[in-house]
Order: structure tokens, then C-alpha cells, then sequence
């Protein structure tokens, strides 16, 4: 988000977090909970989902920026790093340290993606170096 509101102003990052929560409220179920940390930060509960469900929410959120993006209209592309972590009864674990697994996932799904190629799509307006 920073780089579409630096280069293109904060109208087109203001524009580019709607499109972002209409990704999410399209890719998930009416009973879980999603929130904007902040920034371009969201967080995800999903209730009565294992770690089966992370992926393939993951994979909607990205075939949902897939198809946003491959419009020809667009002054920049969305993408989005998904990290998980499963709440399991049996070794209980805090709010705040399942999104600290979670965006530890998240951070090593970044770090990868700037080494080679994975499914999101840099942020930005399109380029052919693909910068993020």
C-alpha cells in the first residue's frame, strides 16, 4: 500500500484498501471474522477450520487478485502474503502468540517471494521488473 500511495496518492491507496476488503469479504465464509490490523495488515479467524482451511483460503485470496489484476483498467496490482496458525484445544495457545506464528508464516512467505517466484503478485503499478 505504501508504494501505490507514494506513487499514485492516497485517493488510489484509499481505492486499492476497498478493493482489498471486497478480496476478503468475497473469499470468506459470513461466519468468520476478518479485521484490518492496520496499514495493509488483516487478520483472519475462522471458526472450526484446521490447517486444510488456511490453504485453501490462501488460494482464493490469490485467484481472487489473480482475476482483479488481469483487468486492463488498472493502475496497480494488488498481492497478498497469507501466514496461518490452528488453534488446537489440546495445546492451547494465546491470541497474540497465534498471530505471531501467523505472521512469522507471513514474513517467510515475503522473504520467499523476493528469492523466487510463489503465487502473489507484487504490489504496485505494473512494471515489467515486477518490483515490490
Amino acid at each position: 500500500m505504501k508504494l501505490i500511495n507514494d506513487e499514485l496518492g492516497h485517493d488510489e491507496g484509499d481505492r486499492a484498501l476497498a478493493e482489498t476488503a471486497d478480496v476478503l469479504r468475497a473469499t470468506f465464509r459470513a461466519s468468520d471474522i476478518v479485521a484490518r490490523l492496520g496499514g495493509d495488515e488483516f487478520v483472519a479467524l475462522l471458526l472450526e477450520a484446521g490447517a486444510e482451511q488456511i490453504d485453501i483460503f490462501s488460494n482464493r485470496i490469490q485467484r481472487e487478485i489473480t482475476m482483479r489484476n488481469a483487468k486492463g483498467d488498472r493502475r496497480y496490482r494488488l498481492s497478498a502474503s497469507v501466514g496461518g496458525a490452528v488453534y488446537e484445544s489440546s495445546h492451547p495457545e494465546t491470541i497474540e502468540g497465534l498471530l505471531a506464528k501467523a505472521d512469522a508464516l507471513m514474513y517467510e512467505q515475503k522473504r520467499r517471494r523476493r528469492n523466487g517466484p510463489l503465487l502473489s503478485m507484487p504490489v504496485g503499478p505494473p512494471t515489467d521488473d515486477a518490483r515490490e
